[in-house]
């Protein structure tokens, strides 16, 4: 079976106290639901990292939370939506989804 799934990790800038966040979408095969979620866990674990930025401060990712796990709703090659989810406040998503200025 095919799974989705949503991770967050949280950067911080050590010397400076800043924050980052990023979401990662993956897309992974597994026998059970149980698995998909080790699976996730793994593979999201090897994004934890600390290294020094071109500034030589310290700066460290680590896995804040598995966000969602779920079955592909449908074959790709007959339905293209994936993964849904729901929401309740339009207003807080659009805040969230703001572009950055510093991009």
């Amino acid at each position: 079976m095919r799974y989705f799934a949503i991770t967050l990790s949280e950067g911080v800038n050590d010397t400076t106290g800043e924050r980052w966040y990023q979401e990662n979408f993956l897309l992974l095969e597994a026998s059970t639901f149980e698995e998909a979620q080790a699976r996730v866990t793994a593979i999201a674990k090897q994004d934890d990292t600390s290294y020094e930025n071109a500034v030589g401060e310290t700066v460290t990712w680590k896995l804040l939370r598995i966000v969602d796990v779920r079955q592909v709703l449908h074959d790709a090659s007959d339905e293209p939506t994936l993964y849904a989810r729901h929401f309740r406040d339009l207003e807080g998503y659009r805040i969230f989804d703001a572009p950055d200025d510093e991009d």
